[in-house]
Parts: C-alpha cells; structure tokens; sequence
C-alpha cells in the first residue's frame, strides 16, 4: 500500500500551523493535496519533493539575481577595486570639466547687435 504524507505531516515538517498551509494551497504554493474517497488531506511524498527541488531552484536563481543586481563590495587594494576607482575618478573629472564649461557659458554675455559677443 502507497504512504501518504498527512496534513499533520506536512505542518510538523515545516513547523507551520494548519492556517498557513490552507494559505498555501489556496495561493497554490504548495502542491494540491489528494483527498481519496473524501478522506483527510494527503499527499504523495514524491510530489512533495519534487515542490521542494522546484522551490529550492526557485531560490537559487532569485540569490543569483539578487548577487547579480547587488554585487558584493570589492575588496580595498584589489586590482578590481583599483580599476573601479580609476573609473569613478575618471567620471568625476568628466563631470567637474562639464560643469567648468557650462559655468563658463553662462558668464558669457549673449550675442546682440551691439556688442557682438565682446565683453566690457
């Protein structure tokens, strides 16, 4: 005869109360359970671990999103760490030139038809 894993199973695995595994099936995060012949909840192991190798993938790939969106700081006085700091101060005087043009743009007098572009 095939074992069933029970609801009082299932909760005790996972340490949760029987609301929180009628939230999950109604949200179907968890495998819908057979009820044979109007019988208690059961389920069969093997669609139980396979819930869990899908879950455990599911998290891996959201860590490896998340590592990708977030990358770990780099360690001070590596190459790339040097590298990433040359780049930053690269930038930084990119933006100071910009902001020194502009700025000197601005001091400018427009042109008119009097002055043509000359300034007192």
């Amino acid at each position: 005869m095939e074992q069933f894993l029970t609801a009082k199973d299932v909760m005790k695995t996972w340490q949760i109360e029987k609301e929180t595994l009628n939230r999950w099936i109604e949200g179907k995060l968890f495998p819908k359970p057979l009820t044979p012949k109007g019988k208690r909840r059961r389920w069969k192991p093997d669609v139980v671990q396979e819930w869990i190798a899908e879950r455990e993938s599911q998290i891996a790939m959201e860590e490896r999103q998340l590592q990708i969106a977030h990358p770990p700081p780099l360690v001070t006085g590596s190459r790339e760490h040097k590298e990433q700091k040359r780049k930053i101060k690269e930038f930084e005087a990119r933006q100071q030139q910009a902001s020194e043009r502009l700025d000197a743009h601005r001091r400018k007098r427009p042109l008119n038809k009097h002055n043509h572009g000359q300034t007192d």
